[in-house]
């Protein structure tokens, strides 16, 4: 409930006097790192404006120095630091520095919360529902009726359940087809799906999904984890088919669906094959959990780490992927993980277990919302099974992986702005380059001029090779130092050309090659060492800088000479 006008003004009246500001520290000196964000979120219920400075001390919050929010973090057992404006003003200075890794966002305003969840107790645990308690994150909890009767324009954020969409009560039915629970729940998702006028309770699922995606479409922000992951896309893509056996639906599933799944209306993955057998726990070949079972990792050595982000230009997957620590305890689930192959290309990584091979977190726009992914079921439960007894968070205040959806929630959403000009990027090495050229697609048109400057050895020919393979260029031939052009075609039957004018002697040599009709081609021109073509190139030109700093990391930097 907002505080009255009349709190407000003592608030203000608490503060005058004071040249002083609390902040929080999230690094390994927190004593509470769940309950900091419980206070930053009441602070922005109360009409507090506070800053969140990324990736300053593992993403501290500078709050004022209110009597009441004082309190408040001494009450949830949260550390902070009482400092000076000249002290505050140096740790701005010190992250406005444009060579330093940091940015300060200010929050304003928190979001509306709702989580889908059945009623009634589960024979297992929700990680969202239990730290959004611990934290004390107020949330409604809606479900399949209220989101069919159109509630959900009511909220900003809303996380999905351990849930299935495909209508096949999560795929347990070769385990505990017999449990009173599954029977129950059983009983009442088909009683639902009648009163909500469908005569299958995966039509119902996938009403229910497709309002989940128009939710996102006008700019809310979804959260899930675990099978609600996959079972959501694999939802979506199979609207036009049944993929429920007759012991979910009544009736057999469609021998043809496989090859009638539409990955075009998916959020995250394409190219999967489902797994229609209901005596086998898994819906498809996205999920990764049967590669932590081969042996190459153990719960001591399953890990995921975190990318890193631009704080200053990538500021939403920045604010994300805030954290303590680098490396996070892996976790499994239904739904572990996801295997890269199957993820579209515009999907920006944000948390990779690399003995695998497979993402952990992820995260993507779609309309005018955006949407993640958190793959596992519990993070401080390594295999949490049906049945076991919910995790406390108290013996875990400072968990890694509990803080990753923390972020989720205070995440407010950051619309890339139409005019920015310019994106920057800091890669450790070419695997790398796989989330980053996604994004730097966003800025190369289909047809135009792209400059790559960089000193040699930067990275310019295998940043192109990279683009190519995106643009599924297959057969790509190298630098053409000698040649000075090669030519490839795009998905789309679009001419690509990458030029390499190191070599080049003389405007003259560059004009006898015919250099303006590739140019003006309505084509694709990447260009390596394009200081002698300048004079015929068009205006509205790209920049890409690559450079190399002492850390022997690569600056890539996109600019709109435009």
């Amino acid at each position: 409930m907002k505080i009255s006008a009349f709190i407000l003004f003592l608030f203000l009246i608490s503060r005058l006097g004071n040249a002083t500001q609390l902040l929080v520290p999230m690094d390994d000196t927190q004593t509470n790192h769940l309950k900091a964000y419980g206070v930053s979120f009441w602070a922005l219920e109360n009409g507090v404006v506070i800053e969140w400075l990324l990736n300053y001390k593992g993403g501290s919050f500078l709050y004022p120095h209110l009597a009441t929010l004082e309190e408040e973090l001494n009450i949830r057992g949260v550390k902070y630091q009482v400092l000076t404006d000249g002290q505050v003003n140096q740790i701005k200075n010190q992250i406005a520095d444009p060579e330093v890794n940091m940015e300060v966002i200010q929050l304003e305003k928190a979001p509306k919360v709702a989580v889908y969840t059945p009623p009634g107790t589960q024979p297992w645990d929700d990680a969202v529902t239990m730290v959004l308690e611990y934290a004390e994150i107020p949330y409604d909890k809606i479900y399949d009726s209220a989101i069919v009767m159109g509630v959900l324009p009511k909220y900003d954020w809303l996380h999905l359940h351990h849930e299935d969409f495909t209508g096949q009560y999560g795929k347990f039915y070769a385990s505990f087809r017999n449990y009173p629970w599954y029977r129950e729940q059983q009983a009442m998702a088909e009683r639902d799906a009648k009163m909500l006028g469908f005569n299958k309770v995966s039509k119902m699922k996938l009403a229910v999904a497709l309002n989940l995606k128009n939710f996102v479409v006008g700019g809310g922000f979804l959260f899930t984890m675990c099978s609600g992951t996959d079972s959501f896309d694999i939802a979506l893509s199979a609207d036009e088919t049944d993929i429920c056996e007759y012991m979910f639906d009544g009736d057999g599933a469609d021998p043809n669906a496989q090859s009638k799944l539409d990955y075009s209306k998916t959020f995250a993955f394409n190219d999967f094959r489902l797994v229609m057998d209901p005596m086998v726990y898994e819906y498809s070949d996205i999920d990764g959990t049967d590669l932590h079972r081969m042996g190459v990792v153990t719960e001591e050595t399953d890990l995921f780490t975190l990318f890193e982000f631009s704080a200053k230009w990538d500021v939403v997957p920045t604010m994300l992927t805030q954290c303590h620590t680098d490396e996070v305890k892996g976790f499994m689930g239904q739904t572990t993980d996801f295997k890269k192959s199957m993820i579209k290309h515009n999907v920006l990584i944000l948390g990779e277990n690399k003995a695998l091979g497979t993402a952990k977190y992820i995260h993507g726009e779609f309309g005018q919302g955006t949407w993640t992914f958190y793959g596992g079921h519990d993070p401080e439960d390594y295999e949490h099974r049906v049945g076991d007894p919910h995790t406390d968070l108290n013996l875990h205040p400072n968990s890694p992986g509990y803080r990753l959806i923390l972020n989720n929630i205070l995440f407010q959403l950051q619309k890339r702005r139409k005019e920015r000009r310019s994106m920057k990027w800091i890669v450790n090495d070419e695997n790398e380059l796989k989330y980053v050229v996604p994004r730097l697609l966003e800025f190369i048109p289909k047809m135009g001029v792209v400059l790559l400057e960089g000193q040699m050895g930067a990275g310019k020919t295998t940043l192109i090779r990279n683009i190519l393979s995106l643009l599924t260029v297959d057969d790509f031939q190298g630098s053409p130092t000698y040649s000075i052009v090669h030519e490839y075609l795009s998905k789309d039957c679009h001419p690509i050309y990458h030029f390499d004018l190191y070599r080049l002697d003389s405007h003259e040599e560059l004009a006898s090659i015919g250099f303006e009709e590739y140019i003006y081609n309505n084509s694709l021109s990447l260009i390596e060492w394009p200081e002698k073509s300048l004079k015929f190139l068009p205006e509205n030109r790209i920049w890409v800088y690559i450079r190399v700093n002492e850390e022997n990391q690569r600056i890539i930097e996109i600019k709109n000479d435009n």
